[in-house]
């Protein structure tokens, strides 16, 4: 196996003239118009040989000049179509065959692994061009694609992909369009969801009072006009629905939030192109790469001021969350001018089909029947979607992009494994849900699916497993779980197991966080894992969630934590961080606070004080929890900064928001040297000191990150000089937060120690599939040694 980044060396060592290369090319190379672009790279080149798919990958054979297949070998990389994504390739010299010319053979199945299917791709260029050239026979068609680009994961109903195992098989292809996907020299060939006006999907637009409907061109201009005056727009996209709106249009905005039931979290926001961004946000490099590339999620990135969006967007957070249109319908929604050269709205509101917490609407019946009352019209269209697939969001940080949600664009592309994993479905946990299927070194995870709170969310996560093991046709021989009996996801999992006569393996949480981790980085370990989170099942029937954790794939011993406290009320302290702030100075002040809090809260809150201090004193309905979640909530609420969470994480996030870092923090912090147990009670007695004397909560707040930073630096530094470990997994919702993840990261790298990152995956409970996945083809392989030895 030869890496891509060695090919001119292996080159060099496996052909001598006359050159006969096989060259097996092994990612996403099907589907994405490859054997097109190896056929015309070698008329190019004067070769002559074969190209044909089989189940792994493609698979060229070249023969020709020596320098021709350098080249040949070179461009093959560094030209592939847009689609396609080249991890691997191998290079075997052949005896001379004598090709009489170059062509395209029939594909061959093989019992290498599964096919790659490549994720939904932005309209590219050339597409665009056409869509705003009236002389162009696909001229303002919504549905233009090619190979380059459209959908793809979201159409496939079972492989091989192929046009009749897709949603668009109920579109014949026109006499034109026929002679496009035949023609090898055409960007169309074999692109299956190539259709035009005359053979292609039809679009209109729906009222939600009298039903009228108006179609093609029409359809998007009423939809313009209603988007102008305030409306509120149900679109079909890609993966699923949106809800838009004008996002400059403060009213419509709130109309929007009030029959979505979305109070308070930020809306994601579509704007015509880059120039428009770059007045409503500060861009590095890699977010104007972000934005512009052929995923196009959504990228969070920090407001201009003033800011030009309406207040209601985006109210807690100190970054917009924009992306670029991605499908033809939404070009055509945000331009206008006969060559489309005019921008119709600044930005439009772009958020997921739903009402908050439930799956996202993908069909049109669905979308009638559940956004009724939220939306004022619906924009149709007739081609499936067959799984649904919401926008990702990735966050911009000087340590590179920070996934937070994994979907279009992205999915399904597996996780490459440094390892061999027998096949394990993986059934992640309660939040931000994840499925994940391994087969060879391929772990694919599913597009984000959500909290499973209820029977909707459920079907919809079960369907989502079912569709991963028929796509890559894939069996498990095992199941994986969290340990928490309580999520449905366990509770599914065990049901299952017993059906199909599997076993069942779970893993304890903030273990599973590590290893997914070490498994993005292919890390042996073992590694000092540092999960923070909000919560996870401890193996002392406690709430987990700041770890110190010595992990490899086959078990972990906990090294310390973030001191214990109690969580007054359950899981109400998640929503009511008061409680936790309340909770915090108790134990950090013991009887003086009772006057702090009087000082602190305001009048309908510090009377509940009473209350609290009798559930703490007597332990009712107070868990204990090691949470790095819970302390953030505690700290938002000691500065002010929130009170009530209407949405997960929604503290930690305003308290990061407001946070200024320029100033040179000194803090104090204990950490028990034994158990290596923090204490953030002088954190905590920072912060109230500061904020009676009179201090901003930006800077108490930038303060805190800070001493948070030293303290969780200090103690993996610690840890670390003790096991003779040399390298950190960050992992756990609470590294999405950008100022913590950088400093901590750098900090860490100063001393000596490799830090390792999430790349491919979110940090927060989105990893958990992969990292229980891994951990039960361990576990498994571990008791099949011990049997065999006994």
């Amino acid at each position: 196996m030869r890496d891509i980044r060695t090919l001119a060396t292996g080159i060099a060592n496996a052909v001598s003239d006359p050159c006969h290369l096989r060259i097996i090319v092994e990612g996403i190379v099907q589907g994405v118009g490859f054997r097109p672009f190896v056929h015309r790279l070698a008329d190019e080149l004067s070769m002559t040989g074969t190209v044909h798919n089989f189940t792994g990958g493609v698979e060229v054979e070249i023969e020709g000049p020596e320098g021709n297949c350098r080249r040949f070998v070179r461009r093959l990389e560094a030209e592939a179509p847009p689609m396609a994504l080249i991890e691997r390739i191998r290079i075997q010299q052949l005896p001379p065959s004598r090709f009489a010319d170059f062509s395209i053979s029939t594909s061959t199945a093989t019992d290498t692994g599964p096919v790659l299917v490549s994720p939904e791709v932005a309209t590219c260029r050339d597409c665009l061009r056409e869509l705003a050239d009236p002389a162009d026979r696909r001229y303002l068609h919504p549905f233009i694609n090619c190979t380059n680009c459209g959908p793809r994961y979201t159409i496939i109903r079972s492989m091989p992909y192929d046009r009749p195992a897709t949603s668009m098989a109920d579109f014949p292809m026109c006499s034109d369009c026929a002679s496009e996907y035949g023609d090898i020299t055409d960007r169309r060939y074999h692109a299956q969801p190539v259709a035009c006006p005359a053979c292609g999907p039809t679009l209109w637009l729906q009222t939600a009072d009298d039903g009228q409907r108006v179609e093609g061109t029409e359809a998007i201009v009423q939809a313009q006009r209603l988007l102008a005056e305030g409306k509120i727009l149900a679109l079909k996209s890609l993966g699923g629905f949106h809800l838009a709106c004008d996002a400059t249009n403060q009213e419509a905005v709130l109309r929007l939030r009030s029959r979505k039931l979305r109070a308070e979290k930020p809306l994601a926001v579509m704007v015509p192109d880059m120039e428009t961004a770059e007045q409503m946000a500060t861009m590095s490099e890699t977010a104007r790469g972000l934005l512009t590339g052929p995923q196009a999620p959504i990228v969070l990135v920090r407001k201009c001021k003033p800011a030009l969006l309406a207040a209601a967007v985006a109210p807690d957070s100190a970054d917009y969350g924009l992306m670029l249109p991605y499908t033809p319908i939404h070009h055509l929604l945000l331009r206008t001018g006969e060559r489309l050269e005019q921008t119709r709205f600044t930005a439009l509101v772009m958020t997921s089909g739903n009402l908050s917490d439930e799956p996202l609407c993908i069909s049109n019946q669905e979308a009638l029947e559940r956004l009724d009352g939220i939306a004022d019209a619906f924009l149709l269209h007739d081609r499936d979607i067959l799984i649904g697939c919401d926008d990702s969001v990735v966050r911009d940080t000087a340590e590179g992009p920070i996934v937070l949600r994994r979907g279009r664009g992205y999915v399904p592309f597996p996780v490459r494994l440094g390892m061999s994993v027998r096949p394990v479905l993986a059934l992640g946990g309660q939040t931000k849900n994840t499925v994940c299927l391994t087969s060879g070194t391929n772990a694919f995870v599913s597009e984000h699916l959500g909290d499973l709170e209820d029977a909707a969310a459920l079907e919809h996560f079960k369907r989502a497993a079912e569709h991963l093991m028929e796509l890559f046709q894939t069996r498990p021989e095992a199941l994986a779980c969290d340990l928490h009996p309580d999520y449905l996801s366990t509770r599914w999992g065990r049901e299952l197991a017993d059906r199909m006569g599997l076993p069942l393996v779970q893993s304890q949480h903030h273990w599973a966080h590590v290893v997914s981790c070490m498994a993005e980085h292919a890390s042996d370990g073992p590694v000092l894992g540092l999960a923070c989170d909000g919560a996870g099942l401890g193996d002392d029937g406690t709430i987990w969630g700041c770890e110190l954790l010595r992990c490899d794939y086959t078990g972990y011993q906990r090294l310390g934590h973030l001191r214990y406290m109690p969580m007054p009320g359950g899981d109400m302290a998640v929503s009511q961080p008061w409680r936790m702030g309340m909770a915090y100075l108790h134990a950090a002040y013991g009887e003086q606070a009772d006057e702090l809090i009087a000082r602190l809260y305001s009048g309908e809150i510090a009377q509940r004080w009473l209350m609290l201090r009798q559930m703490i004193e007597r332990d009712l309905n107070c868990p204990r929890t090691s949470s790095a979640g819970r302390l953030f909530d505690a700290v938002a609420s000691l500065l002010g900064v929130c009170q009530e969470a209407t949405y997960e994480g929604q503290p930690a996030m305003m308290l990061e928001g407001v946070a200024d870092c320029s100033h040179n923090p000194d803090m104090q912090f204990d950490i028990t040297a034994d158990g290596l147990v923090m204490d953030p009670s002088p954190l905590i007695r920072m912060v109230v000191d500061r904020r009676l004397e009179g201090a901003g909560a930006d800077e108490i707040a930038g303060l805190f990150h800070g001493g948070f930073t030293a303290m969780l630096a200090q103690v993996a530094q610690m840890a670390c000089e003790r096991e003779g470990l040399d390298s950190v997994a960050l992992s756990g919702g609470t590294f999405a937060n950008r100022l913590l993840v950088e400093a901590l990261a750098q900090t860490l790298r100063d001393v000596g120690l490799q830090v390792l990152l999430h790349r491919a995956l979110p940090p927060g409970d989105g990893c958990l599939s992969l990292g229980q996945a891994v951990i039960a083809h361990h576990r498994l392989a571990t008791v099949e040694s011990s049997e065999r030895k006994s």
